[in-house]
């Protein structure tokens, strides 16, 4: 038996090329996992030595490990961007200085290592001061957000993470964490939380909460977003919705139905190339006749996804959520429908852009020759 080669999307860390260099995110659940001490603290003092970041940490709340209220913890971590701050010299956004981070509130992630405690960043590759914690409101949390002592080490998280995302002075940095995949691996257990985001008054938190709402696959939540005035809300936002929408994965009638509108041209190319690459992902019986439309349309890459989608549906590919997807591929077997000539027909991208003709015709003629599968 061949061996399929399964077309995938770029997973699993979201990496991004900025004027300084390369970064990638890491996602919060993996790193409370890792973490050894996972604290709310307040940066007392601060000072570096050849790359290597020193920091003294007073905690204000414990989500995991033994640190005290109101206990100090030296930590420290070791980077090239870790820079000694020179007079009249600018620095670039991706140097870390230890003068700048005296005072700064957040959610530190600290692993042991030997007889010490090292910072894990948010981040990995050329990272920032911004990089190193969650930020998180200093004071009391939020009413709504608070919680137990005794509570689990992931619903303080996604208790910490909420209530962020309703302060002023730290939603907009929780927004684009959450843009980023940060908050990804949390998954349903923190739909709670996202539910309370949506009913807040300020757009960019209420986007977050519907955003993430999508993300984990509730067809409320994108009939919502299809319903809203989209071209009324800020670029940023339709940027965070548009996001959601390709990471949406359910076979659900009504998701399936709105994702049809949002293939309208009255929305944003974003929008709509999310739309085809959601429906590509979920690739049931019902998204077979938008499937087929799309192969006409103006954008090429909107026709490359509809055909991988309809190949999957033929295939029998399991749906599986973003960060589930090397799993599905890894166990993935065709099913009984595969047939050898299907898989010339299922191209990397680079194959399909030089003769397109070739696959869109294969799957026209296969949807025809199979109108009740």
């Amino acid at each position: 038996m061949k061996t399929l080669k399964i077309v995938t999307l770029g997973l699993f860390l979201t990496a991004s090329w900025v004027f300084c260099g390369v970064f990638a995110s890491y996602s919060v659940g993996g790193l409370l996992t890792q973490a050894d001490q996972v604290v709310v603290a307040t940066v007392r003092n601060s000072s570096s030595s050849a790359q290597t970041l020193s920091l003294d940490l007073i905690v204000s709340r414990t989500l995991k490990g033994n640190a005290t209220v109101g206990s100090s913890i030296a930590v420290t971590l070791s980077s090239p961007n870790v820079k000694t701050s020179t007079p009249g010299v600018v620095q670039t956004s991706s140097t870390i200085t230890a003068s700048h981070l005296a005072g700064r509130t957040g959610l530190w992630f600290l692993q042991q290592s030997g007889t010490g405690l090292v910072v894990l960043p948010l981040m990995a590759g050329d990272i920032s001061e911004n990089d190193l914690y969650l930020p998180v409101p200093s004071g009391t949390l939020a009413p709504g957000f608070s919680y137990d002592i005794s509570a689990a080490s992931k619903t303080k998280l996604i208790q910490e993470i909420g209530a962020a995302a309703q302060d002023t002075t730290t939603a907009g940095a929780i927004s684009r964490l959450a843009t980023m995949r940060v908050f990804a691996d949390l998954g349903s257990d923190a739909l709670p939380m996202f539910g309370q985001l949506t009913a807040s008054p300020q757009t960019a938190t209420m986007a977050m909460g519907l955003a993430g709402q999508i993300r984990l696959g509730l067809p409320s939540a994108l009939n919502t977003m299809v319903n809203s005035n989209m071209g009324a809300l800020p670029p940023d936002v339709q940027s965070q919705f548009a996001n959601s929408v390709c990471e949406y994965r359910n076979t659900d009638a009504g998701g399936v139905a709105a994702l049809g509108v949002l293939l309208g041209l009255q929305y944003l190319d974003s929008v709509r190339a999310c739309a085809t690459h959601a429906l590509r992902e979920i690739h049931s019986q019902q998204t077979l006749p938008l499937l087929e439309k799309l192969l006409e349309d103006k954008s090429p890459t909107i026709r490359y996804d509809a055909v991988i989608g309809i190949a999957q549906f033929a295939i029998g590919f399991p749906v599986a959520r973003m960060e589930d997807k090397k799993a599905a591929v890894a166990g993935f077997t065709p099913g009984p429908n595969f047939t050898s000539d299907m898989y010339p027909h299922y191209p990397a991208m680079d194959l399909f852009f030089k003769n397109e003709q070739e696959y869109i015709s294969y799957w026209k003629t296969w949807l025809a020759a199979h109108p009740a599968q």
